[in-house]
């Protein structure tokens, strides 16, 4: 596999720009062999995509974790502040 040189914006730390563009150049790669390449995606879609779709180290199951310690529901309001590693 060959990555493209990276295109993350310049503030990013250059293990960060890798793991940016390897996750992007992997979402497109995995949409090409669905045949969904080129149109028009749906929600559907991008959930198929598994664990590449999420930032998480744990994909959607960390989300889920949280709503349920939470105990978020469908009327809950969430804000991420996607504090990640530049504290």
């Amino acid at each position: 596999m060959t990555l493209p040189q990276t295109s993350s914006p310049n503030h990013l730390a250059e293990e960060e720009a890798l793991i940016y563009d390897w996750r992007i150049y992997s979402i497109r790669k995995a949409l090409e062999q669905r045949g969904k390449a080129t149109g028009v995606l749906q929600i559907q879609d991008l959930l198929e995509l598994g664990h590449l779709d999420q930032y998480h180290y744990s994909g959607n199951k960390a989300c889920d974790r949280a709503i349920k310690i939470l105990e978020l529901n469908s009327t809950s309001r969430v804000g991420d502040g996607c504090l990640g590693a530049n504290l």
